[in-house]
């Protein structure tokens, strides 16, 4: 992954920690209406069933993250987000191709996730990387503005943004 000719913008990825917890939450901020805290952050690293990463630049900055629940062998994409300086870059592909490559490790047969039904950026990755739809749930975001910026697509009255359910079976040959 480059910034203009034979930049390097990323380097690695590296599994989450609390050193990264306020760049992640700084991230955050700028992605999502909902934004995890920093705090949140670290209690997100703590809990057992909880697997994340970041991917660094070669200066040891982080561009973005992304996080997974493991549970009774499915991989639920609980966060995943990319500076948005580093946006269409193809980070974000990389950091979920990464991601479900870990899942597959640790035996996950398939990974799901929830996307705010105005966010067509992150849906396109979704189902550019393999996942399809498998339901809505209507109202289950707060407000009417996706994660790209753009405005939501109001489910109600109540002003409440529906939830694209999605899926991606892993393929079980090794």
């Amino acid at each position: 992954m480059t910034s203009g000719p034979d930049v390097p913008v990323f380097d690695r990825f590296q599994p989450l920690s609390r050193v990264h917890a306020a760049a992640v939450a700084e991230i955050e901020r700028n992605s999502s209406p909902a934004p995890w805290s920093a705090r949140q952050v670290e209690e997100e690293i703590g809990k057992s069933h909880s697997r994340g990463w970041v991917a660094l630049s070669p200066e040891e900055r982080v561009l973005g993250f992304g996080v997974y629940w493991l549970v009774a062998g499915e991989a639920q994409l609980a966060n995943l987000a990319v500076s948005p300086a580093f946006r269409r870059r193809g980070l974000g592909g990389s950091l979920l191709a990464h991601l479900m490559t870990e899942a597959r490790r640790e035996s996950a047969l398939r990974m799901t996730l929830e996307a705010r039904e105005g966010n067509l950026p992150a849906r396109r990755l979704y189902e550019n990387m393999g996942f399809f739809e498998t339901g809505r749930r209507p109202g289950f975001y707060d407000g009417l503005i996706s994660a790209s910026g753009a405005p939501g697509v109001r489910s109600s009255a109540t002003g409440r943004e529906t939830a694209v359910l999605m899926e991606k079976i892993f393929d079980p040959s090794p």
